[in-house]
């Protein structure tokens, strides 16, 4: 069958299909394969572009505003046993490229929670297998990494704080097949959670704005700037500030920094996406876009989130 949606879907079926009913991102715009197995690296240059974008985006520090980056893991990387035998992971990748030159040319710390994810394999299922991005047992174990480079003194939830579940469902990949493939996952979830979501646009994907709120109104403020990796992270991170907004953008969004004032900023971005260097200065920012994507959203949303000014998102 497998062989058959090959064919059928012209050799671009965006599906890789693994061992023991595991299924991998194929065939995208990213090449995501190809990086894994050594096929595809940096252009000359993008390297130090990258520094130089992080560099930038740490100067926030100047303003007592914490920064810090992290890469999700992708899933290839996190379980190589299950990767087909025509796949064999390179010793050499995007990812290795990147921690190497800014540990040797910058200060910024670069989480990037291979190691943890895969410990913590041993505890549940930290991905999905019909699903290209981390389960939110795995988004659990990216937080805490997360938070523990932070060294900011906010509290991090343990393992007691959350409560497990073992899940089937069909994931992103699995819905890619002619006929869907279910997968299983750990579920995870906060089991006294004080943040609850308040507020969000409701815009899919790319511009989704989502602000979240604690019982604990005395702990700082956050912006959370990710991919679609970042919907998994949001309830856990969420209860270790007193206000957090989560934007769908891969960009350091400035327009948010002056606008909503966090004392941390994270970017959040999907591996197999770290070959494109972002554009902070001259991309389009989420207000931008979603004002393009979403015209009759043009009023002041500003006016049903509590505590923003009015006008200020709008």
């Amino acid at each position: 069958m497998a062989e058959q949606e090959q064919v059928l879907a012209g050799g671009q079926l965006k599906v890789l299909h693994g061992k023991a009913g595991w299924l991998f991102l194929h065939n995208d715009s990213n090449a995501v394969v190809r990086q894994h197995a050594g096929e595809r690296l940096f252009a000359p240059g993008s390297l130090d572009l990258w520094r130089r974008t992080l560099d930038m985006r740490a100067s926030c520090r100047v303003r007592r505003i914490a920064y810090v980056k992290m890469i999700a893991p992708d899933t290839h990387a996190i379980y190589p046993e299950y990767l087909p035998e025509s796949l064999v992971p390179a010793r050499v990748r995007p990812i290795h490229q990147l921690i190497d030159h800014l540990q040797a040319r910058s200060g910024i710390p670069l989480v990037y929670p291979l190691a943890e994810l895969q410990a913590a394999k041993s505890r549940g299922l930290v991905g999905h297998q019909t699903d290209s991005h981390w389960s939110s047992f795995g988004a659990f174990v990216g937080y805490q990494a997360l938070m523990q480079a932070l060294g900011a003194v906010l509290p991090i939830l343990a393992e007691d704080h959350v409560e497990f579940s073992n899940r089937t469902g069909v994931g992103d990949l699995g819905a890619k097949l002619f006929e869907q493939a279910m997968g299983a996952y750990s579920h995870c979830s906060v089991k006294r959670p004080r943040a609850r979501l308040v507020w969000s646009n409701g815009v899919p994907n790319r511009g989704n704005i989502a602000l979240w709120e604690s019982r604990d109104a005395s702990l700082p403020t956050g912006l959370l700037c990710s991919d679609s990796y970042g919907y998994h992270l949001q309830p856990f991170l969420a209860e270790s500030f007193g206000r957090m907004m989560a934007v769908h953008s891969p960009l350091m969004e400035l327009e948010f920094i002056e606008r909503y004032r966090p004392a941390v900023v994270i970017n959040l971005l999907a591996e197999r996406f770290i070959l494109v260097v972002p554009d902070d200065l001259r991309g389009e920012g989420a207000l931008m876009l979603v004002r393009r994507k979403r015209p009759e959203a043009a009023a002041p949303w500003s006016a049903a989130i509590p505590g923003i000014p009015e006008g200020a998102l709008s």
